[in-house]
């Protein structure tokens, strides 16, 4: 089983990063979809990180659990 550590980080970190590059795309607007560019990438990648073991749900459900616990 995962430590309730390593959700949280994964938990802070996507979202974090999907944050960063959504305000990233409001900036470069259109522009920023080209695939000639690196932030089309960043936000495929970090997009493709909500789909990694533990979903959101579920990494807070265990830090929940492990709160609770002690």
């Amino acid at each position: 089983m995962m430590a309730p550590q390593i959700a949280t980080a994964k938990y802070l970190c996507t979202n974090a990063a999907i944050y960063a590059t959504d305000q990233a795309l409001r900036v470069a607007g259109g522009f920023g979809l080209l695939s000639d560019l690196p932030l089309e990438r960043y936000y495929r990648d970090v997009r493709a990180g909500v789909t990694h073991p533990p979903n959101d749900d579920a990494a807070l459900e265990m830090v929940g659990r492990a709160a609770l616990q002690g």
